[in-house]
């Protein structure tokens, strides 16, 4: 498993440059990912148990570049079935339903809460699915000594959870002492009340019968707005490739070679009460991958946290990026779109 992780990890190049205004200022370390790292992952309960944040991110986003078939691979050696697995079984299913208008995989999750429906289709009801290859179907992963919860608009954050009572969190709807709920952006729409910084664009090429959409979300804000050592940021962008079917259906074209070429820059600003610095993430990727609903993960993406007397003083910003995209369909036909800030 491991060994897998350490290959994909090679496949992009990012440079990382901290500015400090005082030679005295210590650095703190965050958004360091080696590609000589072992992670340290179990399966409880049907939940994937990571001993670390740093464990955490690793994985996810060694998965998050990994084809179809490596992630099943990677799930069948740790006896784990994700969210993921089960979207993409709904996905085959579909592409597969003979002459209905939906397959009753795709009924099933719909009226299950598992997917659901917009204008472009169809997606896992989370307010992230990049999450997915991580989760289980009820969104769960333990972190640490901490079980979290993703949702359709919410984070649940059981501090010191039990996996034997997991209707603790699971039925949980308000913030309590035991269990946080973060309010989340869905999807690639914005969420207003909150003092948070976001950045969303998306390109669409295609017509009646064939389409490709590229769509690209950064957002971040505190955990809490009175705790500034705690900061959460979401980065991914998404290309998803469609066919009409007979029924008028958007179906996935899982079978739609991808191409993505992106370069982005982001910015942290950290403070220790009289000293503030920058903390630059710059990154260029290449990838390509078999699919017809990719999503890839910024690695900028989770939670980042500072022991005092640092602390953020605002949410990441994304100062640029330009990400470009290539979509070659099963019927011959390419695709391209771009985004860019």
């Amino acid at each position: 498993m491991t060994a897998l992780l350490l290959m994909v990890f090679s496949a992009c190049n990012k440079e990382n440059n901290l500015i400090t205004p005082s030679s005295t200022l210590e650095a703190p370390e965050f958004l360091q990912l080696s590609n000589d790292f072992t992670t340290s992952t179990s399966v409880e309960q049907g939940i994937l148990v990571f001993e670390n944040l740093e464990d955490y991110r690793a994985t996810l986003l060694a998965l998050n570049q990994m084809t179809v078939l490596e992630q099943l691979l990677w799930e069948e050696e740790a006896g784990f079935y994700s969210m993921q697995r089960l979207f993409n079984d709904l996905m085959e299913e579909e592409s597969q339903k003979g002459e209905v208008s939906h397959s009753t995989k795709y009924i099933d999750a719909l009226e299950s809460g598992l997917i659901r429906e917009h204008e472009f289709g169809y997606d896992l009801n989370i307010f992230n699915p990049a999450y997915a290859p991580v989760l289980n179907e009820q969104g769960l992963v333990k972190v640490g000594n901490d079980i979290f919860q993703f949702t359709s608009s919410t984070l649940k954050i059981w501090k010191n959870g039990n996996l034997q009572e997991l209707g603790t969190i699971l039925q949980s709807s308000v913030s309590t002492q035991e269990i946080q709920i973060i309010p989340m952006v869905s999807g690639i729409e914005m969420l207003n009340e909150r003092s948070a910084y976001i950045w969303t664009d998306n390109c669409e090429q295609g017509n009646e019968d064939a389409r490709m959409l590229l769509s690209g979300i950064f957002f971040s804000d505190f955990v809490k707005p009175d705790l500034q050592e705690i900061l959460l940021v979401k980065y991914y962008v998404n290309i998803k490739s469609q066919l009409k079917d007979e029924f008028g259906n958007w179906q996935y074209d899982n079978s739609a070679q991808i191409n993505l070429q992106g370069t982005s820059h982001s910015i942290f600003e950290i403070s220790n009460g009289s000293d503030v610095f920058n903390k630059h993430f710059s990154q260029d990727y290449s990838l390509q991958s078999i699919s017809g609903n990719y999503y890839h993960i910024g690695e900028e993406s989770g939670y980042h946290s500072l022991n005092p007397p640092l602390y953020f003083t605002q949410p990441a910003q994304l100062v640029s990026c330009d990400w470009r995209a290539k979509s070659l369909m099963s019927n011959g036909v390419l695709h391209q779109c771009q985004i860019i800030k």
